[in-house]
């Protein structure tokens, strides 16, 4: 009794022949080929890595939307290889995407996001002064953007504004095309 196994179907098997692969043990044999058919697995769906489009990027994409009526959107994001959901987001932004385009200018090839500066306040009251300033051919550099901001801000009661050297160089890629006028050449 000791070298017989009982296995589930009460079939006893000899311990001997078992690990040895015998041909009459046939049916315990393991196939992994015959267990898995790829035809039984479902198609996963493509996977779109994230991808932070530019203020352009995203205005061609409307003009693609609006320009090809009979496109269907799925096909229209496939062309641009993005989600259904986004090219409907990006859609349904289009007046927000105009808007930043027509602020940021030339730009907008660069830009992704459309944020505003938390001074707007001073940065309206600068870009007036800047404009006086041009009128007036005064020369306007950094000392004087910041000079100036600085006064702006005491004006309109912003204690902790510094006018850094960060802030300066993000006014100035804000209003790239005002600046580019408006510096000494």
């Amino acid at each position: 009794m000791d070298d017989e196994i009982v296995t589930p179907d009460d079939q006893s098997v000899d311990s001997k022949t078992q690990g040895q692969g015998s041909s009459n043990n046939s049916d315990m044999s393991y196939n992994p080929a015959e267990l898995y058919n790829p035809d039984d697995f479902i198609e996963l769906p493509v996977v779109h890595k994230r991808k932070a489009l530019t203020l352009k990027e995203k205005a061609d994409i409307i003009e693609a939307y609006d320009q090809n009526p009979s496109l269907s959107k799925v096909e229209l994001a496939r062309m641009f290889n993005l989600s259904r959901t986004t090219l409907h987001s990006i859609v349904a932004k289009r007046d927000a995407i105009a808007e930043s385009m027509r602020k940021f200018g030339s730009y907008s090839s660069m830009r992704k996001k459309s944020r505003t500066s938390p001074f707007q306040d001073i940065e309206g009251k600068l870009l007036m002064w800047m404009e006086y300033a041009k009128e007036l051919n005064l020369p306007v550099n950094g000392f004087t953007l910041r000079r100036q901001a600085m006064a702006i801000a005491k004006d309109l009661g912003f204690e902790k504004f510094t006018a850094s050297n960060g802030w300066i160089e993000r006014f100035k890629s804000r209003h790239n095309d005002f600046w580019k006028a408006c510096k000494v050449r």
